[in-house]
């Protein structure tokens, strides 16, 4: 019976031990992240840009990348002439944080620059859910979801008309809650889109540059992904002029 105690005891040793060593890290790294993002913030503040980007680059890499930082990135990238990688970071922080409307006017300014004429929410239906962060689609689902479990119960107790109606209506409420919250996790785990970020793109009929070139895309567009083969990414652009293209030249939205 004591060998099973000092056993146990051993284990919650162990355990405790654990906690405090992973608590300890996770510390350590957000301080580290940090103060990469100070680094960032005054480097931007100072002008030098290019010192910026670098760190802005190492926090995206992060798995917990707020939009702010591919926000701030894009806006490096824009101070430094490279909009086509502009393009792309602003994309990327659209994924996270919805609408914004300093996003949404940088991203519009950099594309009347460019003149794309490009809008990426020509790919599907529920493009427009990029319009809105993931914490919001999922907030707004759970509240219909209490709701609708709500005037369910409601609807067993009170056998009326106007309950049947009600519930009725926010039966068909939490039907398009479901599909647009379904909508949303599709596009942002199956994100389709390719940015392209050379000034000069050409798109050819085959995964090499001795294939034969058939068209150029601008700076900035946003096309869709079908495929890859090595250093190549078959992309469609929306009239189905299909091509493939270097991936030096574009970049999918969606971060490997």
């Amino acid at each position: 019976m004591k060998s099973v105690k000092a056993v146990f005891c051993f284990i919650l040793f162990l355990t405790f031990v654990f906690c405090t060593y992973s608590t300890a890290e996770e510390k350590k790294r957000e301080g580290n992240d940090y103060e990469i993002l100070y680094q960032a913030s005054q480097a931007y503040k100072k002008g030098d840009f290019e010192t910026a980007k670098e760190k802005y680059e190492k926090l995206t890499l992060k798995s917990n990348a707020g939009g702010d930082v591919f926000y701030n990135l894009g806006n490096c990238y824009v101070r430094l002439g490279n909009f086509g990688k502009a393009v792309l970071n602003y994309e990327r922080a659209k994924r996270i944080m919805g609408r914004n409307a300093d996003l949404d006017f940088n991203l519009q300014y950099i594309r009347n620059k460019l003149d794309t004429g490009m809008d990426s929410q020509a790919f599907s239906f529920f493009q427009w859910l990029y319009n809105f962060s993931t914490a919001e689609v999922l907030l707004q689902f759970i509240f219909i979801n209490f709701f609708f479990w709500a005037v369910f119960a409601l609807r067993l107790w009170i056998r009326a008309e106007w309950s049947f109606y009600l519930f009725i209506s926010i039966c068909f409420l939490w039907l398009v809650s479901g599909i647009c919250t379904g909508a949303k996790w599709y596009l942002m785990s199956h994100d389709k889109r390719v940015v392209v970020t050379s000034s000069e793109t050409f798109v050819h009929a085959g995964p090499s540059k001795k294939d034969t070139t058939i068209f150029s895309l601008l700076e900035g567009e946003v096309v869709k992904y079908e495929n890859r083969e090595g250093d190549w990414l078959l992309i469609r652009m929306n009239d189905e002029k299909r091509g493939w293209v270097h991936e030096k030249d574009a970049e999918r939205v969606l971060m490997p």
